[in-house]
C-alpha cells in the first residue's frame, strides 16, 4: 500500500509507505524507507486528483493529464516498461479526450474522461474491465 498526498504550491508529490515495485514514483525500488519522501511532477504539472492500487498509483494532474507508476503486471499502468519513475500516459489516440478523474483496483484502473467516456486497463480475470465476453 502507498499513500501519496499533492502538495500543490509545491508541486510535488508526498509519499510514503512500500516502494517494492516503484510505486511511489521516486525512479527506483528502494523499499526501505522510513519518512515521507518528495517526488516532483514531470514537466511541472499539478497533480489534482492520485489513486493507488495494491503496487501502481495514478496521478491525475490539471489539464487533464495523466501519470502513473508501479506494477504493470497486468497491464494496470497502460504503457509498456518498468514503472518505478512517474511516466505520461499517452491518450493521444482518444480525439483530444482529457481525463477528469482516475481511479485503481488492486490490478486494474479506469479513467473518466470529459467526454464521458470510460476507459480501462489492467487484470481482467473476473471482469472488472467492464469488457462483455461473447
Amino acid at each position: 500500500m502507498c499513500v501519496v498526498r499533492p502538495v500543490h504550491l509545491m508541486r510535488k508529490l508526498l509519499t510514503c509507505g512500500a516502494n517494492r515495485l516503484g510505486q511511489l514514483g521516486l525512479g527506483d525500488v528502494d523499499d526501505g524507507r522510513q519518512a515521507l519522501a518528495l517526488t516532483s511532477l514531470p514537466g511541472g504539472a499539478v497533480a489534482s486528483q492520485v489513486a493507488c492500487g495494491r503496487e501502481h498509483t495514478w496521478v491525475l494532474c490539471e489539464g487533464g493529464r495523466l501519470f502513473s507508476c508501479g506494477s504493470n503486471t497486468d497491464g494496470q499502468l497502460s504503457r509498456k516498461g518498468d514503472g518505478s519513475t512517474l511516466q505520461a500516459v499517452d491518450l493521444s489516440g482518444l480525439d483530444g479526450a482529457m481525463a477528469s478523474q482516475v481511479a485503481c483496483g488492486s490490478l486494474h484502473t479506469w479513467v473518466l474522461c470529459t467526454d464521458g467516456r470510460l476507459l480501462s486497463c489492467g487484470g481482467n480475470a473476473h471482469g472488472q474491465l467492464g469488457l462483455v465476453r461473447i
